[in-house]
């Protein structure tokens, strides 16, 4: 998580170190105002995956996950955020359960409001183990999914533009 962060700050001039007059070169000025754009968990969104909802049998659950080649999803239920729920954990209940019935309601399950930015994202995904993020509204209405390895390329991508910035 910190070496991560640490990569968006430098990129983004707010790491303080010896390096630091680099990323505010004016022949990167392109690279760093596209960087700010994309960054709020609104804009990373994933419109590919969807959520699971609680009255989703438990078989039903194994077979879209392995279909959308994921290991964890959010489960809602009205349209609100109720838990997260990992393809491990259900080989353990019958398969005709609902999820609803399966899976613990999480008072308080984690989530990114949708002008969360990048800064508060990657940390809030490894405290809680998770390579996916639901993303809700002021009201806890499910939006959307991040995904992890979304940020990740994003990161790569960063990272691949500064090295070849860098031999100019």
């Amino acid at each position: 998580g910190r070496d991560l962060i640490e990569k968006i700050m430098k990129v983004q001039g707010t790491w303080d170190n010896a390096d630091s007059h680099q990323w505010w070169c004016p022949y990167r000025h392109h690279f760093i105002s596209r960087i700010f754009v994309g960054m709020i968990a609104t804009q990373l969104i994933n419109e590919h995956l969807s959520p699971l909802r609680t009255t989703d049998s438990v078989d039903a659950a194994l077979a879209f996950m392995i279909s959308q080649g994921v290991t964890e999803l959010p489960l809602i239920e009205q349209k609100q955020l109720y838990n997260y729920v990992r393809l491990q954990q259900l080989s353990g209940f019958s398969k005709e359960q609902s999820l609803g019935d399966a899976i613990a309601k999480n008072p308080f399950p984690p989530s990114a409001m949708g002008q969360s930015h990048l800064y508060e994202l990657v940390p809030m995904l490894a405290a809680n183990e998770l390579s996916i993020l639901a993303v809700t509204d002021a009201d806890g209405q499910y939006q959307g999914i991040i995904e992890q390895k979304s940020i990740n390329k994003l990161i790569a991508d960063v990272d691949g533009d500064d090295e070849a910035h860098a031999g100019m």
